[in-house]
């Protein structure tokens, strides 16, 4: 279950040194962080039902 969070956290870290070295743009980090914040809460809630399932 944290292991989704630990490889979502070490994705950002990588995003965010790719945007601190323009390697990619402002728009580009934004939609990646976006993308981030949406996975993780999906896949918090998919635990949150499974675990209320169970």
């Amino acid at each position: 279950m944290v292991n989704f969070y630990k490889e979502a956290n070490e994705s950002f870290y990588w995003i965010k040194i790719l945007y601190r070295t323009n390697y990619i743009s402002d728009v580009e980090f934004e939609s990646l962080k976006l993308k981030i914040e949406e996975i993780i809460n999906l896949l918090t809630s998919i635990i949150k039902s499974s675990k209320l399932n169970s």
